[in-house]
Protein backbone atom coordinates (compact mmCIF):
# COMPACT_ATOMS: atom_id res chain seq x y z
CA UNK A 1 0.00 0.00 0.00
CA UNK A 2 1.26 3.25 -1.43
CA UNK A 3 1.77 6.02 0.70
CA UNK A 4 0.77 9.70 0.00
CA UNK A 5 0.09 13.15 0.14
CA UNK A 6 -1.68 15.33 -2.32
CA UNK A 7 -1.03 18.80 -1.60
CA UNK A 8 -3.13 21.97 -2.80
CA UNK A 9 -1.22 23.87 -4.77
CA UNK A 10 -3.39 26.31 -6.33
CA UNK A 11 -4.03 29.87 -4.53
CA UNK A 12 -7.20 31.10 -2.88
CA UNK A 13 -8.90 33.62 -2.14
CA UNK A 14 -10.07 34.26 1.00
CA UNK A 15 -12.74 37.07 2.04
CA UNK A 16 -12.23 38.70 5.57
CA UNK A 17 -13.95 41.47 5.33
CA UNK A 18 -17.43 42.43 3.67
CA UNK A 19 -19.55 45.33 4.37
CA UNK A 20 -21.36 48.91 2.85
CA UNK A 21 -22.00 52.62 3.46
CA UNK A 22 -25.07 54.22 2.30
CA UNK A 23 -25.57 58.00 2.59
CA UNK A 24 -28.53 60.71 1.66
CA UNK A 25 -26.81 63.66 0.00
CA UNK A 26 -30.12 65.39 -0.27
CA UNK A 27 -32.54 63.12 2.08
CA UNK A 28 -35.05 61.47 0.17
CA UNK A 29 -34.21 62.53 -3.39
CA UNK A 30 -30.17 61.40 -3.83
CA UNK A 31 -28.05 59.06 -2.03
CA UNK A 32 -24.77 56.92 -2.58
CA UNK A 33 -23.73 53.24 -1.55
CA UNK A 34 -20.52 51.97 -1.48
CA UNK A 35 -20.19 47.89 -0.83
CA UNK A 36 -16.56 46.88 0.57
CA UNK A 37 -14.98 43.84 0.36
CA UNK A 38 -11.26 42.70 1.28
CA UNK A 39 -9.31 40.02 2.47
CA UNK A 40 -6.31 37.68 1.07
CA UNK A 41 -4.80 35.51 -1.75
CA UNK A 42 -3.37 32.61 0.59
CA UNK A 43 -1.12 29.99 -0.90
CA UNK A 44 -2.18 26.69 0.64
CA UNK A 45 1.33 25.06 -0.77
CA UNK A 46 3.28 27.97 1.68
CA UNK A 47 0.86 28.13 4.48
CA UNK A 48 1.37 31.72 4.03
CA UNK A 49 -0.69 34.83 2.48
CA UNK A 50 1.22 36.27 -0.60
CA UNK A 51 -1.34 39.25 -1.34
CA UNK A 52 -4.31 41.78 0.49
CA UNK A 53 -6.96 42.77 -1.34
CA UNK A 54 -9.41 45.56 -0.97
CA UNK A 55 -13.10 45.56 -3.78
CA UNK A 56 -15.10 48.85 -4.28
CA UNK A 57 -18.14 48.42 -5.92
CA UNK A 58 -20.37 51.81 -6.12
CA UNK A 59 -24.16 52.61 -6.50
CA UNK A 60 -26.39 55.89 -7.04
CA UNK A 61 -29.52 55.93 -6.30
CA UNK A 62 -32.52 56.11 -9.17
CA UNK A 63 -35.80 56.04 -10.10
CA UNK A 64 -38.14 53.46 -9.49
CA UNK A 65 -41.05 54.74 -11.39
CA UNK A 66 -42.12 58.40 -9.26
CA UNK A 67 -39.95 57.77 -5.87
CA UNK A 68 -36.62 57.45 -5.66
CA UNK A 69 -35.68 53.85 -4.27
CA UNK A 70 -33.20 51.36 -6.00
CA UNK A 71 -29.76 51.80 -5.95
CA UNK A 72 -28.01 50.64 -9.18
CA UNK A 73 -24.47 51.19 -10.83
CA UNK A 74 -25.41 54.36 -12.30
CA UNK A 75 -22.45 56.57 -12.47
CA UNK A 76 -20.46 54.20 -10.73
CA UNK A 77 -17.61 55.25 -12.84
CA UNK A 78 -17.28 58.62 -11.19
CA UNK A 79 -17.24 57.36 -7.52
CA UNK A 80 -14.05 57.21 -6.11
CA UNK A 81 -12.24 55.62 -2.72
CA UNK A 82 -9.11 56.28 -1.10
CA UNK A 83 -7.30 53.36 0.19
CA UNK A 84 -4.36 53.51 2.88
CA UNK A 85 -2.10 51.18 4.23
CA UNK A 86 -0.38 51.36 7.26
CA UNK A 87 2.76 49.32 8.84
CA UNK A 88 3.20 49.74 12.44
CA UNK A 89 6.57 48.19 13.65
CA UNK A 90 7.40 46.46 16.96
CA UNK A 91 8.27 49.69 18.48
CA UNK A 92 4.60 51.38 17.53
CA UNK A 93 5.99 53.37 14.69
CA UNK A 94 3.90 53.48 12.13
CA UNK A 95 4.53 54.27 8.12
CA UNK A 96 2.41 54.79 5.43
CA UNK A 97 3.43 52.19 2.92
CA UNK A 98 0.53 52.42 0.43
CA UNK A 99 -1.74 55.13 -1.02
CA UNK A 100 -4.47 54.24 -4.21
CA UNK A 101 -6.97 55.62 -5.11
CA UNK A 102 -9.53 53.06 -6.64
CA UNK A 103 -12.19 54.20 -8.89
CA UNK A 104 -15.66 52.43 -9.46
CA UNK A 105 -17.12 50.87 -12.51
CA UNK A 106 -18.82 47.86 -13.88
CA UNK A 107 -19.46 45.11 -10.97
CA UNK A 108 -16.39 45.18 -7.74
CA UNK A 109 -12.98 46.68 -8.98
CA UNK A 110 -9.88 45.01 -7.02
CA UNK A 111 -6.48 45.92 -6.58
CA UNK A 112 -4.10 44.14 -5.21
CA UNK A 113 -1.42 44.64 -3.19
CA UNK A 114 1.84 42.52 -2.25
CA UNK A 115 3.18 42.15 0.65
CA UNK A 116 7.20 42.50 1.24
CA UNK A 117 7.76 43.45 4.86
CA UNK A 118 7.21 42.38 8.76
CA UNK A 119 4.46 44.80 11.03
CA UNK A 120 1.14 44.97 12.18
CA UNK A 121 -0.47 46.05 8.95
CA UNK A 122 -3.82 48.29 9.12
CA UNK A 123 -6.14 49.34 5.46
CA UNK A 124 -8.03 52.38 5.60
CA UNK A 125 -10.34 53.55 3.28
CA UNK A 126 -12.46 56.62 3.03
CA UNK A 127 -15.32 58.35 0.51
CA UNK A 128 -13.49 60.90 -1.78
CA UNK A 129 -16.48 61.03 -4.67
CA UNK A 130 -19.64 59.82 -4.80
CA UNK A 131 -20.80 59.82 -8.37
CA UNK A 132 -24.38 61.90 -9.53
CA UNK A 133 -24.65 62.73 -5.64
CA UNK A 134 -21.54 64.92 -5.75
CA UNK A 135 -20.85 63.94 -1.76
CA UNK A 136 -17.25 65.29 -1.97
CA UNK A 137 -14.21 64.55 0.31
CA UNK A 138 -14.44 63.00 3.45
CA UNK A 139 -13.09 65.94 5.44
CA UNK A 140 -13.66 67.19 8.89
CA UNK A 141 -16.89 69.24 10.33
CA UNK A 142 -20.47 69.40 8.54
CA UNK A 143 -22.28 71.59 5.45
CA UNK A 144 -25.85 72.39 4.55
CA UNK A 145 -27.58 71.06 2.05
CA UNK A 146 -30.80 72.46 0.59
CA UNK A 147 -33.58 70.49 -1.24
CA UNK A 148 -37.12 70.90 -2.33
CA UNK A 149 -40.41 68.30 -1.09
CA UNK A 150 -43.49 69.45 -2.32
CA UNK A 151 -42.42 73.50 -3.28
CA UNK A 152 -40.62 73.47 -0.10
CA UNK A 153 -37.50 74.09 0.49
CA UNK A 154 -35.36 72.29 3.44
CA UNK A 155 -31.97 72.81 4.52
CA UNK A 156 -29.82 69.95 6.19
CA UNK A 157 -26.73 69.86 8.15
CA UNK A 158 -24.69 66.31 6.45
CA UNK A 159 -21.16 65.08 7.03
CA UNK A 160 -18.66 66.04 5.40
CA UNK A 161 -17.03 62.42 5.82
CA UNK A 162 -19.54 60.26 4.52
CA UNK A 163 -16.84 57.34 6.06
CA UNK A 164 -13.52 56.57 7.02
CA UNK A 165 -12.74 53.13 8.68
CA UNK A 166 -10.45 50.52 8.95
CA UNK A 167 -11.63 47.09 6.93
CA UNK A 168 -8.68 45.17 7.45
CA UNK A 169 -6.01 44.36 10.38
CA UNK A 170 -3.27 41.71 10.10
CA UNK A 171 0.13 40.83 11.27
CA UNK A 172 2.91 39.17 9.25
CA UNK A 173 5.61 37.70 11.07
CA UNK A 174 9.53 37.04 9.34
CA UNK A 175 8.61 33.46 9.37
CA UNK A 176 5.91 34.24 6.84
CA UNK A 177 7.45 36.75 5.19
CA UNK A 178 10.65 34.20 4.41
CA UNK A 179 7.57 31.83 2.82
CA UNK A 180 6.20 34.65 0.52
CA UNK A 181 9.72 36.35 -0.47
CA UNK A 182 10.89 32.74 -1.09
CA UNK A 183 8.67 31.36 -3.47
CA UNK A 184 9.09 32.51 -7.27
CA UNK A 185 5.58 30.97 -8.45
CA UNK A 186 3.48 33.75 -9.70
CA UNK A 187 0.20 33.88 -8.83
CA UNK A 188 -2.51 32.39 -11.08
CA UNK A 189 -4.20 35.58 -12.32
CA UNK A 190 -7.20 33.66 -14.61
CA UNK A 191 -8.08 31.51 -11.38
CA UNK A 192 -8.15 34.31 -9.39
CA UNK A 193 -10.50 35.89 -11.53
CA UNK A 194 -12.56 32.58 -11.72
CA UNK A 195 -12.75 32.68 -7.65
CA UNK A 196 -13.60 36.58 -7.86
CA UNK A 197 -16.57 35.61 -10.19
CA UNK A 198 -17.95 33.36 -8.06
CA UNK A 199 -18.05 35.29 -5.20
CA UNK A 200 -18.81 38.60 -6.52
CA UNK A 201 -21.85 36.61 -8.67
CA UNK A 202 -23.42 36.16 -5.02
CA UNK A 203 -24.25 39.87 -4.76
CA UNK A 204 -27.65 40.74 -4.55
CA UNK A 205 -27.44 43.32 -7.43
CA UNK A 206 -26.49 42.58 -10.90
CA UNK A 207 -22.40 41.96 -11.11
CA UNK A 208 -20.08 42.28 -14.06
CA UNK A 209 -16.95 40.88 -13.87
CA UNK A 210 -14.02 42.69 -12.51
CA UNK A 211 -11.25 44.96 -13.23
CA UNK A 212 -8.30 43.65 -11.61
CA UNK A 213 -5.66 45.61 -10.64
CA UNK A 214 -2.02 44.27 -9.31
CA UNK A 215 -0.34 47.27 -7.32
CA UNK A 216 3.15 45.20 -7.20
CA UNK A 217 5.50 45.68 -4.19
CA UNK A 218 4.73 48.31 -1.57
CA UNK A 219 5.63 51.24 -3.74
CA UNK A 220 3.22 54.32 -4.48
CA UNK A 221 0.70 53.05 -7.04
CA UNK A 222 2.72 51.13 -8.69
CA UNK A 223 0.82 49.14 -10.76
CA UNK A 224 2.32 46.35 -12.46
CA UNK A 225 -0.71 44.11 -14.08
CA UNK A 226 -4.06 45.78 -15.65
CA UNK A 227 -6.42 43.63 -16.80
CA UNK A 228 -10.38 44.23 -17.69
CA UNK A 229 -11.99 41.48 -17.44
CA UNK A 230 -15.97 41.47 -18.83
CA UNK A 231 -18.99 38.94 -19.64
CA UNK A 232 -19.40 38.01 -23.39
Amino acid sequence: MNNYMVRDSYDRVIQKYTGQETIKITKGVCGSRHKHTAGFVYSPKLKARKQYWVGLKAFDQVKNGLTMTDYLQTNAWKHKMHIEVRVHDDNNEQEVIQEYLLNGGEGFKYVFFNIDRIGHYTVIVKNIETGGCEGGECTEGTSTTTFTRVGTNYQEEITNCWYKKVILSFDIDQDELDKILGDDEPVDVEDIQSQLDRMSGSDDEETISPELILAGGLGLCGILLFINFLKS
